[in-house]
């Protein structure tokens, strides 16, 4: 039963024309019915806070700033979507498949990452502050001009990622793997890098003031 989420369904049934569902497995069923047999363009904005949408194939979606805040996304894939200005704030992300989505200004704050995989996603101008990206696989992705204050990439692989222009102040990346990473122009300073792989990594221009590199 949906205790006090009901109301918050109740809106998101009428929305979608859902029948109500008996439990949370119906209700995911239905939410995945209803994404998937949408018309192109129909998802844009939709709400789905505060659900459980761990585990949905979401592929290839066009889910143009929509709302996941505080939703557990935990191994969904979410692969090729187009998530621009979507918003995943403290979302759980936990072994999700972000792998090829753009997220063009898309909003991540202290949303939960770790172990995802995001190869060769687009993050242009997201908003990442507090993010955990522990342990993650983000290699060849975009983080151009991405806010990442006081972010986590702890052990993450982020193997010829892009952060140009980037704000990686005070981020934890101690065993990162940033080989060949472009940091030209970002800004670093009291980043932490402790045993990161910085091999071949562009950091011309980049503040670095009372960062750790060793």
């Amino acid at each position: 039963m949906y205790n006090d989420a009901r109301g918050a369904i109740d809106s998101l049934d009428q929305e979608l024309g859902m029948c109500p569902a008996e439990n949370i497995a119906e209700e995911k069923l239905a939410i995945f019915s209803k994404l998937r047999n949408a018309n192109p363009g129909e998802l844009h904005g939709i709400d789905l806070s505060n659900r459980d949408l761990s585990g949905l194939d979401l592929s290839n979606l066009d889910l143009s700033s929509a709302n996941f805040a505080n939703s557990d996304l935990s191994g969904t894939n979410l692969s090729r979507a187009m998530l621009v200005e979507a918003s995943f704030e403290e979302a759980n992300l936990k072994e999700a498949n972000l792998s090829g989505a753009v997220m063009h200004r898309a909003h991540l704050g202290h949303a939960n990452m770790s172990s995802c995989r995001a190869m060769r996603a687009d993050f242009q101008g997201a908003q990442m502050q507090g993010a955990n990206l522990w342990s993650a696989r983000v290699t060849g992705a975009v983080f151009n001009e991405v806010s990442m204050l006081a972010a986590v990439i702890m052990d993450a692989d982020l193997s010829g990622a892009k952060f140009v222009r980037a704000d990686l102040r005070w981020v934890n990346a101690q065993g990162a793997r940033l080989a060949e990473a472009d940091l030209n122009n970002t800004h670093l300073e009291r980043a932490n890098f402790r045993n990161a792989n910085l091999e071949r990594a562009n950091l011309s221009m980049s503040n670095l003031r009372k960062a750790v590199l060793s």
